[in-house]
């Protein structure tokens, strides 16, 4: 058939169906305007598609406003009201994102301030919002930002229910504060570039499934926020340093039960007090961080971490994994001072079902032969510690990285157990993924690249050896 007698078929589609043709060709997540994708290229096929793609509020429901130069605000900012407009009453998907901070001390402020304050307009159809700013602009933003429409109109956010907010800038916990009290249906929210408290913001739903901030909270704080949203399923806490002292005083008969939330971050510092006072039976992904570090410039930045700051509570963690009898497919533990005894005990505990592990850093001597015997496959493992169990079974995706074997060692045992999760997986998983670290022999090296070869999906950590080189010259952080 003739292109132009197919153009001509097509053209006698109803209106409807063409319409529910275009909105196929949009992209999943948010758009970003440009003539060579949908929908602003659908009307320079025909007048026909033009007049269709413009009667089609589904087609102008997302939108990405990004802006890296002065030229741009211009140029965007006539056409986002219209683009708007477009979507009639379809809910709004909407991401501003700012990430060049000079651009709010180059007379840009007011124009930027006032594109802002468009989108705002259109606040009460939103469903999600991504505000993300450059930090360097904070007095700008003081400035030109206040008085916002979203704290004139308090109930103007029925349909929001993803909030994305990354800036800097002065009375943010009320900003913020006045946004979740008029989104009672808010069910994601993440919080970046700046800290604020949980336990301040008062939203007037509790419908909320993910909350992400790196605000430092207490213990107690964690516990009311579990309370408060027993739908939560995702959830990143950063906990209060708190000695010893003050947790012997604290109330130890009030342990919560959270049954959804499968996803929990658990930053610096103290842990043991957290896992003493919760109970998590559908916990399925666990991430620790036990991190703090100093930022140094070696040819590039880096950040290495001088101390663990974290207190390990052993005995709490065993405690609530035993108590919460989860099923855990994915653990994640950085930076954490446990002993090789404490990490064997761990495996033990959450050994049924796990599925994928990653280790970075600890203590040095954390990861021993004894560490990687105990998850290696026979015939791998030497006589004297064969065994009928295999740690892990599950075990699909696996990441060791940092101090290894007291001070990089041999990586022999490494590679065997790695290639018998690979080529000798007949009681466990087959191995897919593996990221790991320490000092390889030539040897050593080709045998994983033929693993890479065979299939397996292997990284080996280069920056390790140098931050390990580096790790003890305590001069360079001054």
């Amino acid at each position: 058939m003739p292109i132009s007698t197919g153009v001509t078929c097509i053209n006698l589609l109803p209106p409807e169906t063409l319409s529910y043709i275009f909105t196929f060709c949009l992209p999943e997540d948010y758009l970003l305007p440009s003539v060579r994708d949908a929908p602003l290229l659908l009307g320079y096929v025909s007048r026909l598609w033009r007049a269709v793609s413009l009667t089609t509020p589904l087609l102008w429901s997302s939108i990405q406003i990004h802006i890296s130069r002065p030229s741009a605000a211009l140029r965007l900012f006539r056409g986002v009201d219209a683009w708007l407009k477009r979507a009639c009453s379809e809910p709004l998907s909407i991401i501003f994102s700012c990430p060049s901070s000079s651009l709010w001390t180059c007379g840009m402020s007011k124009a930027l301030s006032t594109m802002l304050n468009t989108l705002l307009l259109y606040a009460h159809q939103c469903r999600r919002l991504t505000l993300q700013i450059g930090s360097g602009g904070r007095e700008a933003v003081d400035r030109y930002l206040f008085p916002l429409h979203l704290l004139q109109f308090p109930d103007s956010l029925p349909l929001l229910r993803e909030l994305d907010i990354s800036f800097h800038f002065a009375n943010r916990e009320a900003f913020l504060s006045s946004i979740v009290r008029a989104a009672p249906y808010l069910q994601k929210v993440t919080i970046g570039g700046f800290s604020v408290s949980i336990a301040t913001l008062r939203m007037s739903g509790s419908s909320l499934i993910s909350l992400v901030t790196n605000s430092k909270e207490s213990v107690q704080s964690c516990q009311d926020v579990l309370s408060r949203f027993p739908d939560l399923k995702r959830c990143r806490f950063d906990l209060h340093p708190m000695d010893n002292d003050h947790h012997a005083g604290q109330e130890e008969d009030r342990i919560v039960l959270h049954h959804n939330l499968k996803q929990l971050y658990l930053g610096p510092t103290n842990h043991a007090q957290f896992f003493a006072s919760v109970t998590l039976p559908s916990i399925e992904q666990l991430t620790i961080d036990g991190q703090r570090s100093y930022s140094i410039h070696l040819n590039g930045p880096y950040k290495i971490p001088i101390s663990h700051s974290s207190t390990w509570g052993q005995r709490d963690f065993i405690g609530f994994i035993y108590r919460s009898a989860c099923s855990l497919t994915k653990v994640s533990f950085f930076h954490l001072d446990m002993s090789t005894r404490d990490l064997m005990e761990c495996l033990i505990s959450m050994s049924p079902s796990l599925r994928e592990l990653d280790i970075e850093g600890g203590r040095e001597g954390t990861i021993t032969p004894k560490i990687i015997n105990a998850l290696t496959c026979v015939p791998y493992v030497p006589k004297e510690s064969m065994r009928g169990v295999v740690l892990c079974p599950l075990l699909e995706s696996i990441g060791i990285r940092g101090y290894i074997f007291g001070n990089g060692g041999p990586g022999r045992q490494m590679v065997d157990m790695l290639s018998s999760r690979f080529r000798n997986a007949v009681s466990t998983a087959r191995l897919s993924h593996a990221y790991i670290g320490g000092q390889y022999s030539p040897r050593q090296r080709q045998r994983l690249r033929e693993l890479r070869r065979d299939g397996l999906d292997v990284v080996v950590d280069q920056v390790e050896s140098c931050a390990r080189r580096i790790f003890h010259d305590r001069s360079i952080y001054e």
